[in-house]
């Protein structure tokens, strides 16, 4: 008795060559005593022999196609009121971060406090960026970013 063959994912038996399912492992022909003759307790002992053969089989594989899933999609939901919100605060601190950077204009900077002032300005056109391509909350982390770095460059020494 051969083993049976895989199930695709909507039951129908796999004919797919790129499957790597195992060929069928071949089973021991069975004994003249275990043809179709009735066994003492009336069961049909062609029936055992064919529950041993498929416990020689291995386990049924299930072939999956294009990722395909019955479960429904997750939609996450911020809703706009949050983006607006998160909007609204990274443009607060941007404009405190230039508030900042204003200050300090006029002032000899260090080599470590201008290369301050670069990471500054690269976060917050990153922070702009990102908030134009739709990722509020990378912008609102970028602008934190830079309004961190220029509370420390205009706090006094």
């Amino acid at each position: 008795m051969e083993c049976p063959p895989a199930k695709a994912a909507n039951g129908a038996a796999s004919a797919d060559a790129g499957s790597t399912t195992a060929p069928p492992q071949a089973t021991p022909p069975s004994s003249s005593s275990n043809e179709a003759a009735p066994g003492k307790n009336g069961s049909n002992a062609a029936a055992a022999g064919n529950a041993s053969a498929s416990a020689n089989c291995p386990p049924s594989k299930t072939i999956v196609r294009e990722g395909g899933t019955t479960e429904p999609s997750i939609q996450l939901v911020g809703g706009a009121e949050q983006t607006s919100q998160q909007k609204s605060t990274t443009d607060q601190l941007l404009e405190s971060t230039e508030g900042n950077l204003k200050k300090v204009a006029g002032h000899q900077l260090s080599a470590s406090q201008q290369e301050m002032v670069n990471q500054i300005q690269e976060f917050m056109q990153q922070s702009k960026a990102a908030v134009a391509a739709g990722d509020v909350e990378r912008g609102r982390n970028l602008a934190k970013k830079a309004h961190l770095l220029s509370d420390e460059l205009v706090k006094p020494e």
